[in-house]
């Protein structure tokens, strides 16, 4: 229950001064808005206030063998039965809002039926062109079965701990490790590589490695309630990048 009219301390402004915020954006720097998305949009309250106010969304997406379906939750949480097909169908009226799936639980068992259930969804929502599709850093998949092949627009997923590590100096072999990851990302056709915004000295230091890739990043200390998008500061090899929403529908 969201308590509007209570009298306890809470942020039940977060809406309007998010839409503030992301308005002076948009009115100065329409290119700068269409890079910031919001981050964790798993719920239909919180997908129908962030659709009205960002260029896109990123969501978490966990399928399931057993009924052919993708479910929109975190684990750990508890999948509250929302499918990828209600929470597309919430989001029709914007035929323009893009989408990052983050999908946790990609395995070569059942990948071929996950990624034919995504084409049946972008038949009926036209969401490949819009959509980056996230895989986990310990991901492997035949070349000729990765969903880049069926026309997705990856992402690699650069594993936040190590490269955090790195970031911060308490770690060796940085190279031989954005080695590696730039390997596999290739390995799967990926297009995009996404990290923490935490370990931006790692990509600085690693951009060869990495240079055939766009970025993709996500940085939870800005927040648009707390702060005003049009000043949100990021590097512009960043293609995308995730800022927090404070809806009082998170889930």
């Amino acid at each position: 229950f969201v308590r509007y009219d209570s009298l306890e301390k809470d942020n039940k402004d977060y809406y309007e001064r998010s839409r503030v915020s992301l308005m002076r954006a948009r009115e100065q720097n329409s290119e700068h808005w269409q890079s910031i998305w919001a981050h964790r949009v798993n719920s239909i309250g919180k997908l129908l206030e962030a659709k009205a106010l960002f260029a896109g969304v990123e969501l978490d997406l966990v399928y399931d063998a057993s009924s052919n379906d993708f479910h929109v939750f975190h684990p750990p949480k508890e999948n509250n039965g929302l499918t990828l097909g209600e929470y597309l169908r919430a989001s029709a009226d914007r035929s323009d809002l893009k989408f990052w799936f983050d999908w946790k639980n990609p395995s070569g068992t059942d990948l071929a039926a996950a990624v034919a259930k995504l084409e049946v969804l972008d038949q009926e929502f036209a969401i490949k062109d819009r959509t980056i599709l996230e895989v986990p850093s310990g991901f492997a998949a035949d070349n000729d079965e990765t969903p880049s092949s069926q026309g997705w627009q990856l992402s690699y997923y650069l594993p936040t701990n190590d490269i955090v590590a790195c970031s911060r100096g308490e770690s060796a072999n940085c190279g031989e490790l954005a080695l590696k990851a730039a390997d596999r990302a290739r390995s799967l056709g990926a297009r995009f590589v996404s990290f923490d915004y935490r370990a931006w000295s790692f990509m600085e230091a690693q951009e060869d490695a990495f240079s055939e890739f766009e970025w993709l990043g996500w940085d939870l200390s800005k927040n648009t309630m707390e702060q005003d998008a049009s000043n949100f500061d990021f590097d512009g090899r960043v293609s995308v990048l995730l800022v927090g929403y404070p809806s009082a529908f998170h889930y």
